[in-house]
């Protein structure tokens, strides 16, 4: 079992110090990660995070399995956005065989990255609401969340893990029902925009739970190699997709959400924007599919030679990175995953410190933090 200590300031036990085990299913997290805190009355003055229930070992396994089977082990490192991992393993391998996907391919996956983003974050806003005491604002997302998974499903077969970028492109062209669709999904989510805006970002009650919580500083997110949303959250403007970007993404216009404090709220805000620009991005993607193929590949899969590449993707819990080694062979020598939420746990860990036992599940949920991806 895996321990992530967080040691703070020596403090002398008094009566009011007290022991407490939070967990596994701590409301916030997708899947189990315990707590072992020490109290002193309400304030948490030690943290000690322990993961390790998980554990799949999806690295070591790669090792057994050709690249063509590959797609399928990838899609379920992170369950909340299988096409990421997908994503970033075909960028790896085409990288090392100097493959040169369809321009037709770039947009299919571009758009599904994006679909993938937007499940995943009103997927967390559902949680983060239902936790915040907001049953409409949990309801309305996992209505919109659905209406995405549904589009997902409609294009791959499934809803959780595709299995659906290949190497060289994608599996398959997008259905002819798939664009109608998705039109209408776009034009009707501005309203729902505004919708949350109203119910969350403007309720007053709402604020005052999360704005000036659990602040991450600057120095701090730095320090411990937070990426994605809740690096954006402190100020600092890094984003793959614009600073290196991958897989079209220097062919259309987006902004980049930030926020100022690093607090509950930034990080609740920056999730909301972050929707908002997906929506601009696949809006984009689709005015620039063309008709041509979507995959370049032998029957038998890929075979890189010998070498070794690593990519960085942003993906919605922060920035995957992937490397891969070849040896010439059908199955690859080494591959090395290096997801975002585990650097967020030992930050989660260190904000915990001197907050409110009552503020724990608000602090956990709005780090979105997903544990099939920090415990492979």
């Amino acid at each position: 079992m895996k321990d992530t200590m967080i040691l703070p300031e020596h403090k002398e036990e008094t009566a009011n110090t007290l022991e407490v085990s939070c967990g596994a299913q701590l409301p916030g997290t997708d899947l189990s990660l315990r707590f072992h805190l020490i109290l002193d009355v309400d304030e948490i003055v030690d943290c000690r995070l322990r993961t390790g229930f998980s554990h799949r070992g999806i690295e070591k396994r790669a090792e057994e399995l050709t690249y063509h089977q590959l797609t399928s082990l990838l899609s379920l490192v992170d369950a909340s956005s299988g096409i990421s991992g997908e994503l970033a393993f075909c960028l790896a391998v085409e990288r090392l065989m100097g493959w040169k996907v369809p321009e037709r391919a770039v947009w299919i996956r571009m758009i599904m990255a994006e679909l993938s983003r937007m499940a995943s974050h009103l997927g967390w806003l559902s949680r983060f609401s239902a936790i915040m005491g907001s049953e409409a604002g949990y309801h309305y997302a996992e209505r919109d969340r659905d209406r995405v998974l549904r589009l997902l499903e409609l294009v791959t077969g499934s809803r959780i893990a595709p299995n659906y970028v290949r190497v060289g492109g994608v599996r398959e062209d997008l259905p002819a029902e798939f664009e109608p669709r998705l039109t209408e999904f776009l034009h009707l989510f501005k309203r729902r925009y505004e919708e949350y805006h109203l119910l969350l970002t403007e309720n007053r009650f709402f604020r005052d739970r999360v704005e000036n919580l659990a602040v991450l500083s600057k120095e701090d997110a730095y320090s411990y190699g937070v990426t994605g949303p809740n690096l954006r959250a402190c100020g600092i403007r890094i984003d793959a997709r614009k600073n290196a970007p991958y897989s079209g993404y220097d062919q259309v216009v987006f902004k980049i959400p930030m926020g100022r404090k690093g607090d509950c709220f930034d990080r609740y805000s920056v999730r909301l924007k972050e929707i908002r620009e997906s929506v601009e991005i696949v809006k984009q993607a689709m005015e620039a599919l063309r008709q041509g193929e979507v995959l370049n590949s032998p029957p038998l899969g890929p075979i890189p030679p010998p070498g070794q590449a690593y990519v960085g993707i942003e993906c919605p819990h922060g920035q995957l990175g992937l490397f891969l080694k070849s040896d010439g062979t059908e199955k690859p020598y080494r591959l090395r995953i290096r997801g975002p939420s585990m650097a967020h746990l030992m930050a989660l860990g260190k904000v915990l410190l001197g907050q409110r036992i009552s503020d724990l599940p608000t602090i956990v949920s709005s780090f979105d933090i997903s544990m099939s991806e920090a415990e492979r």
